[in-house]
């Protein structure tokens, strides 16, 4: 008799799992898990469900397609239902106001803390943690300052945007935010938009994939596929034009963005299984989306290669041999993360999604504070953002025409041949001190002018000038004569050359 067949094979399976010292979970959904040797493997009637017919072959002699093994799946459930441990399921990370979870190597959970880093059992704190695609990184002690410079060399430096202070909104956003995505329901879709072919796009979004140990980033690929593949921490959908825009399309972007709950069922019309969750994501693309309720709700970044383009290989090589590095050096970035967080001010830049935009600004913060970067680096960028985000252009502030006057009448001396962002132009170095006596003997009445050489070099470091840029010992660490000196602390006029273009190669 099939039903008599059914319990000898369930209980039998059910005993051999207990041999091998494996354990029932229970998601919040209902559904049932068996966890073996480290590997969770569903219960259910799906007969895609390839670990589970490895599990009843191994066991019982059976495949899930037959008769007598979907009566031993549906025992299997009744046996699990009274030992089943409660879990919450998430993958790729998961954050609350106090602790960030971080799957590692080992099937164990780095479970960080403002107080700390410990390593822990997967299920620790009722919460069942795995990497969407089986790559977890390999937490290890690595020289946190050095690790991050090649994160910012790597993924920050070699982004292509026109507006040079995106390339670390794009750097935050899709670097580090998806590890705390949990905290801010309302996340912006960051759209990557430049022309066809040289814009630097995909090879800009994959390398945040690669770090992650998400692979390539998704061409194309059916809605209803990125339904299943659920939560895998950052989605990048490369190559979404006008036309692609469907309504289903269109709706899967909404939910990406503002989150919902939504079903699916299988063939049979049986509830298809859910976990909490979406990804953060991003859209790379040469037109930009075409509906007024999805232009609401994503973050249009500008890319143009100028120059010869950097060789791809090389960089995905890079990622790929030191990302337990990178990431292990960003742990420390997210433990102080959970220190700072909302103690700062941060503009109000994006009002339908502003705790994503603070969360961000507070990440910059935490980076620039490992790092070993001053306050006031973090605080210009994000001045950055705010301009770049608005899709302001920079306008000439009033200590503009001055600060020219004193470079083309007064100074002195040779400028230094530089390259800057992609542009090769000329660069002054003074202090603030030189540059206010300067701006005082040219007789000009400035009412905004600092009074002070200290409140000059502030006030000329949090703005963006149209004909130069401010540089320091941060921003151009290969110019000796920017290293602080005693008190003095030495300031870049740079001046790009008229034909160059203000993007970076890519």
């Amino acid at each position: 008799m099939p039903e008599a067949q059914a319990a000898s094979k369930a209980k039998h399976l059910h005993d051999r799992i207990k041999k091998r010292g494996g354990r029932y979970l229970r998601d919040e959904n209902g559904n049932f898990s068996i966890v073996v040797e480290g590997r969770r493997i569903p219960i259910s009637f799906d007969k895609a469900n390839i670990a589970l017919a490895e599990l009843l072959i191994a066991e019982c002699k059976l495949s899930t397609i037959s008769q007598v093994a979907q009566m031993v799946i549906q025992r299997l459930m009744v046996l699990a239902e009274p030992e089943a441990e409660r879990m919450n399921y998430r993958r790729f990370s998961y954050a609350t106001d106090d602790r960030i979870y971080i799957p590692l190597t080992g099937d164990r959970v780095l479970r960080i803390s403002k107080n700390g880093t410990e390593t822990v059992e997967n299920g620790t704190d009722n919460l069942w943690l795995e990497h969407p695609s089986g790559e977890p990184f390999g937490y290890k002690d690595a020289d946190r300052q050095a690790a991050l410079r090649t994160f910012e060399r790597l993924l920050v430096e070699t982004q292509a945007c026109v507006k040079p202070a995106l390339r670390w909104l794009v750097g935050v956003q899709l670097g580090l935010f998806p590890y705390i995505r949990d905290l801010c329901p309302g996340r912006f879709v960051t759209q990557i938009q430049g022309p066809s072919q040289d814009g630097g796009k995909t090879t800009g979004a994959q390398r945040f994939t690669l770090v992650h140990g998400l692979g390539a980033v998704k061409g194309d690929c059916s809605v209803p596929f990125l339904q299943n593949e659920g939560d895998v921490g950052l989605l990048v959908l490369d190559n979404r034009e006008q036309a692609n825009f469907d309504q289903k399309l269109t709706d899967f972007c909404l939910f990406l963005a503002t989150g919902a709950q939504y079903g699916r069922s299988r063939v049979d019309g049986t509830p298809r299984p859910t976990h909490g969750g979406r990804p953060v994501a991003v859209l790379t693309t040469i037109e930009g989306v075409p509906k007024r309720e999805l232009q609401n709700r994503i973050v249009a970044v500008d890319y143009r290669v100028a120059g010869e383009k950097l060789r791809r290989e090389p960089i995905e090589a890079e990622i790929r041999r030191e990302r337990h590095s990178i990431l292990s050096a960003l742990v420390a970035v997210f433990q102080h993360f959970l220190r700072i967080r909302g103690q700062l001010p941060v503009p109000n830049a994006i009002p339908n999604f502003r705790e994503n935009f603070e969360a961000d600004a507070d990440l910059l913060r935490a980076f620039a504070a490992v790092s070993g970067k001053e306050p006031e680096w973090a605080e210009r960028i994000i001045v950055g953002w705010v301009a770049g985000i608005g899709g302001r252009e920079v306008e000439e502030t009033e200590l503009e025409h001055p600060i020219c006057r004193v470079v083309d009448e007064r100074l002195n001396r040779v400028p230094k041949p530089y390259s800057h962002n992609g542009r090769t132009g000329k660069l002054y170095i003074m202090t603030a001190g030189e540059l206010l006596s300067e701006i005082q003997n040219l007789g000009t009445r400035i009412q905004s002018l600092p009074s002070t050489p200290r409140g000059l070099s502030a006030r000329i470091r949090s703005t963006q000038f149209c004909a130069f840029d401010i540089l320091d010992e941060d921003s151009a660490t290969d110019v000796p004569e920017l290293k602080r000196k005693s008190a003095a602390r030495p300031i870049g006029l740079f001046f790009p050359d008229p034909d160059c273009i203000a993007d970076r190669q890519d």
